[in-house]
Order: structure tokens, then C-alpha cells, then sequence
């Protein structure tokens, strides 16, 4: 008994606040939201299980291959992801399973395979594979689709690029769309390119063997970057449109936010207006949760959450809707009417930089995830 409740101590400690009722309503936030009666505390297990459900695992990822970096470039899609600036549902950065030197040129092979749960769902929409390239002056450089790897069997070319030095770095980030060889990979989700180099260009430190022989310097200078969406029975160029609507309009309501956080976070001290209906601040630590060696970023969010009672007649400050207001008033005559609740009405998504298996690096948005507004409902 007494582990279980250093358990649940530890835990409590993750969400700023209220001690004595941030654990339920974090438990509540992600399962049952709506739900206005007392449940008793669980254990920590199924907090965990909650939150790895709303990210598509059943457990964390277990690293058994030495973890890579995340590239520069990488951070900065995650940036634009989270301004809204990009129409994708997921971003993943794939790390060559094998770079071979031929004489032709370079053979990368990528594995594909996904294990989280919402991937199943997912469609690529599109895919660029990024090299760090070392030349001269000037060079070019072609990527294949290899087809038949007993055979070495070009299949067809799938992009080029001309590369001229720019100063004295010899060093460059080369960007080349691959996105027709995707839908050709093959039941172990195994993808094949042959890189064609040209007029004295080179892979910048080029590897010769597979991941176990292949120094993290070397083996970060190819990557490839596979864009999904998750289309419901939608066409996707619409649903890539609807979806970067709503995320401008949504970036546009965190500046807002922003803004006025300092008068939120007083009113959020003090309880709201007479312990009305309120939105009030609700921290969740990933680094609490010991989730830090692979959520790379945030390290934690704001999620906030409700609280305060919905005494009727409702103040105009409180969001009730009319269901509500038509509950509060037969509450007032049959006590066995409940009173409405002080619940989630707008909610926002958040994007997660994390790590997977197999050095897959990966960008997600998740919806609902961070309250934006209360109601009485």
C-alpha cells in the first residue's frame, strides 16, 4: 500500500496546481472528460497506459541501437509544424538501414515498417530524402529507385540536382523528392535508392557497411524524410487545405493567448470569479513521467483543465450552453437532475517531436490535447 501511494505522490508532483485533484483530472483529461462523479485514485500504470494511448503505443520505445541525433533541419520542420505552417498529420525522419558503396554509386535501403497503433491510418502524401554532400566547384548528382536488388535493376530515375558551391563550405544539404517510390515498397516495408554521383561529389563522410560499422556522424549524412496525413474517407488535397486553415486560425488564438496569460494566470490563482465555471492551469511534465530520453520535444505543456461549479441561473462569464440552461433550471426544482458540469468546450492539438524504434524520428499532431475553453454543459 505504502508503494502505492509513493506512487501516486511522485505522480501528483508532475501536474502543478491543486494537489489533491490534479491526478484525477489528468486521468480524466485524456479518458473520461465529461464525467462529473468521484472515482477512486489508480495506480500509476494505467496514468502511463492513458497517455501512451493517445499517442498510438502501447509502451515506450526501447532503444537497443545507438541513438542518433536529430538534424538541424529536422527542428525546424518541427517549428513550422507547430506554427501551422505545414498541412501534415505525422512527419517521420528515417535513418538508412544499410549504405553500400558500389562502384555505380551508393545503395541506401530504408525500412519503413511502423509499429504505433494510429499509423495504420495513415497515407504518404509525400517524401524527400536528404544528403550531406561534399564536392568541388560544381556537381550533380541522380537518385534511382532500385526495383530488383539480386539484379541491381534500375527501375527509373526519380530526381536530380545541380550543385555549385556556395563559398568556401564544401559541405551541403541536398533535398531530393522520392515520393513515387514509396507506393512500390514491398511487404517488409523495405524502400531501395541508388545515388549516382557526379563531377567529384561524395556522400560527406561515406559509410560502407550497415548500422553496427557506421560511426553517427557518418551514418546521420542520409536520411529520408516521409510525409502522412490521416483522410477519413476524405480527398486529401481538401483535407491538407482544411487542415492548415484551421491551424492558422488556431496559431493565430495561442498569440491572443499569449497575450493575455499574465491576467489568465492571476485569475487562474485565484480560483475564477467566485468559484464559477473557469479554465485554471494544469502543467504536464514529460520529465516527470522519466519519458525525457525519447519526447525530445516539449519537454511539458500546458494542458490546463476545468473547474468551478455551474450554479444556475449562469452568470454571462460562464459558457453554458442551452442544454444546460434548461438542466440548471429543472436541477432547481428535482435534486436528482444533476447540475451541469464545468467541462472542456474548445480544444486545441499539440504537436510531439519523439523518438521511436529503429532511430525513427518522429513529428505528430495530436488533437485535443490542451483546453482552450470551459463551459457548463
Amino acid at each position: 500500500v505504502s508503494d502505492g501511494l509513493d506512487s501516486i505522490s511522485v505522480f501528483q508532483s508532475i501536474i502543478s496546481g491543486a494537489p489533491s485533484n490534479n491526478f484525477f483530472l489528468f486521468f480524466f483529461f485524456f479518458y473520461l472528460p465529461l464525467i462529473c462523479v468521484a472515482t477512486p485514485i489508480p495506480n500509476i500504470s494505467p496514468v502511463h497506459s492513458a497517455v501512451l494511448a493517445k499517442l498510438g503505443l502501447t509502451s515506450p520505445p526501447n532503444f537497443v541501437t545507438p541513438l542518433l541525433p536529430v538534424p538541424d533541419h529536422f527542428w525546424k520542420t518541427f517549428r513550422k509544424v507547430e506554427q501551422g505552417m505545414l498541412d501534415e498529420d505525422s512527419i517521420r525522419l528515417f535513418y538508412p538501414k544499410e549504405i553500400i558503396d558500389l562502384n555505380s554509386g551508393l545503395l541506401l535501403s530504408f525500412n519503413l515498417s511502423l509499429e504505433a497503433q494510429r499509423a495504420q491510418n495513415e497515407r504518404v502524401i509525400g517524401a524527400h530524402m536528404k544528403l550531406h554532400v561534399r564536392c568541388g566547384e560544381k556537381g550533380s548528382l541522380r537518385v534511382y529507385r532500385i526495383e530488383d536488388l539480386s539484379r541491381l535493376r534500375v527501375e527509373r530515375l526519380l530526381d536530380s540536382v545541380e550543385i555549385i558551391r556556395q563559398g568556401e563550405n564544401q559541405d551541403q544539404l541536398i533535398d531530393l523528392d522520392v515520393t513515387e517510390s514509396i507506393p512500390y515498397s514491398n511487404q517488409l516495408h523495405l524502400v531501395r535508392f541508388l545515388v549516382v554521383f557526379h563531377d567529384d561529389c561524395v556522400l560527406a563522410d561515406t559509410p560502407s557497411h550497415s548500422i553496427s560499422s557506421i560511426s553517427q556522424s557518418q551514418y546521420a549524412s542520409a536520411s529520408l524524410i516521409v510525409s502522412y496525413l490521416e483522410p477519413e474517407g476524405e480527398d486529401l488535397q481538401e483535407i491538407g487545405q482544411s487542415k492548415r486553415r484551421k491551424r492558422f486560425s488556431e496559431e493565430e488564438k495561442r498569440r491572443k493567448e499569449r497575450k493575455e496569460r499574465r491576467t489568465n494566470n492571476r485569475k487562474h490563482r485565484t480560483g475564477g470569479e467566485k468559484g464559477l465555471c473557469h479554465r485554471k492551469s494544469m502543467y504536464v511534465d514529460f520529465d516527470e513521467l522519466r519519458w525525457n530520453d525519447w519526447i525530445l520535444a516539449p519537454r511539458g505543456y500546458e494542458a490546463y483543465q476545468c473547474s468551478g461549479g455551474c450554479p444556475f441561473p449562469f452568470p454571462a462569464q460562464v459558457n453554458a450552453s442551452n442544454h444546460a440552461i434548461i438542466q440548471g433550471l429543472l436541477h432547481n426544482y428535482n435534486d436528482e437532475i444533476p447540475e451541469p458540469c464545468c467541462v472542456p468546450t474548445e480544444m486545441a492539438p499539440l504537436t510531439i517531436l519523439f523518438r521511436e524504434v529503429s532511430n525513427r524520428i518522429t513529428i505528430k499532431i495530436y488533437p485535443d490535447m490542451i483546453v482552450s475553453a470551459c463551459g457548463c454543459r
